[in-house]
């Protein structure tokens, strides 16, 4: 420390910063995979995240720069605790709101995140398909019993609707006639046209279906759902009504 510059000063700090930005980065392609990296829009919330720990790195350790060597530490010091704090909020933040599942749920796919649902309540053949899949898996949510009035006024009420209550899951080949279904009806033809002249998205492409998909704070946009493999394939960023 004795004989550190500004210069030596900000390039260890950049250099710990970008070691740890790197690690950050990874840690939400892994948890956001694929289609939803884009979907809940992690590039502008990751460089908000970079911008921060620059700032309040490399920057702020600029900034304070000073000679003596005890007041520096000491301001290094609060200065490298304020930054992995707010890096640790920002990345529990992002890992308790990752998407879990995206369920199939009357006439649309809803990405149900982590904090929506607890997985202690989730089905042992839904957690396998979880366990063994690289994204979110799609499940379908099953209707209520249309003579139990009681659950139904709960929801009306504010309670979780079917997508979010995993006593309702089952596996989405039970309910793959009732997508294209619901597919065909939400797929009017001036929607069909303007697919057609502004998306990859192709009529003759049976097996990949669109529908409307909810996701974060009642986002909404397109799915494009590969019913063979099981998969979401594209997402366009438009209001489906």
């Amino acid at each position: 420390m004795k004989n550190l510059s500004k210069a030596s000063l900000f390039g260890w700090s950049f250099a710990e910063t970008f070691l740890m930005m790197g690690v950050s980065y990874a840690l939400l392609l892994s948890w956001y995979p694929d289609l939803y990296f884009q979907v809940f829009d992690l590039e502008t919330k990751f460089s908000l995240l970079v911008l921060m720990a620059i700032l309040v790195g490399p920057v702020l350790s600029l900034i304070i720069f000073k000679k003596q060597q005890i007041q520096l530490v000491n301001d290094l010091t609060v200065i490298a605790l304020i930054k992995y704090i707010a890096i640790f909020l920002a990345l529990f933040l992002f890992y308790s709101q990752r998407p879990l599942l995206l369920v199939f749920a009357v006439d649309r796919f809803v990405v149900v995140q982590a904090h929506q649902v607890p997985k202690n309540t989730i089905p042992p053949n839904v957690v396998a398909l979880m366990v063994s899949s690289k994204e979110p898996p799609l499940v379908a949510a099953r209707l209520f019993d249309s003579a139990n009035l009681e659950v139904m006024m709960e929801v009306l009420s504010g309670a979780p609707d079917i997508e979010f209550r995993p006593s309702q899951y089952e596996l989405i080949k039970y309910q793959t006639k009732q997508i294209a279904e619901e597919s065909k009806k939400w797929l009017t033809a001036g929607r069909e046209a303007w697919m057609m002249e502004n998306t990859e998205w192709n009529s003759r492409h049976e097996a990949v279906m669109p529908l409307p998909l909810v996701y974060g704070n009642d986002k909404h946009g397109v799915a494009l759902i590969n019913v063979m493999t099981s998969s979401i394939e594209g997402f366009i960023d438009v209001n489906p009504w």
